[in-house]
């Protein structure tokens, strides 16, 4: 088995992210919003390395398939696999998405500490339950719209209004039937 140069172990130091160290408790949020970009970026690499080769595989074979050039035999075989790999270039895009997404909600977090090292949030509760994250516009408006994806899968709707990003959890017949309990 190969392993990557990137991916072998290197010696570490554990510190935790709240140590002061001669500046301020919020110093450690740059670092963190650091950490959260770059983790987002390796992984979305690997997973765009996948979706190209399964392009790279999906196009081959629709081009077989499409001129005939297959035989007999392999012809319904090679339309199962086109078909399969097609399937898997959606189901990676959505993965990318959903990936994108996470990486958002992360940022959001960071985004939403204040000097103090508190995180600027708050929930609601009724009929629409609901997160609320204090940031700036400018982290709203980039966060927002990867965050919208992720809640299509994952059951919330995100938002924006005065310079916060609401992330609001519908009920369903479930939790409705729990609180008349």
């Amino acid at each position: 088995m190969r392993t990557w140069p990137s991916c072998r172990p290197r010696p570490t130091t554990p510190i935790l992210v709240t140590e002061q160290a001669g500046g301020t408790g919020a110093d450690w949020r740059p670092q963190l919003e650091h950490l959260i970009r770059a983790s987002v970026h390796a992984t979305r690499n690997t997973l765009n390395g996948v979706l190209v080769n399964l392009e790279v595989v999906r196009s081959r074979l629709a081009r077989r398939v499409d001129s005939g050039a297959a035989a007999e035999t392999m012809e319904g075989s090679a339309e199962e696999v086109l078909s399969f790999a097609q399937q898997a270039v959606l189901e990676a895009e959505a993965a990318a998405s959903l990936h994108e997404g996470i990486g958002a909600l992360l940022l959001l977090i960071a985004a939403s500490v204040d000097s103090n090292g508190s995180v600027r949030c708050f929930a609601t509760g009724g009929v629409s339950p609901a997160l609320t994250f204090d940031v700036d516009d400018a982290n709203a408006e980039r966060l927002l719209p990867r965050l919208q994806p992720l809640g299509q899968w994952a059951g919330f709707a995100a938002e924006r209004h005065d310079g916060a990003v609401i992330l609001r959890f519908p009920l369903t017949s479930r939790d409705v039937s729990l609180i008349h309990a």
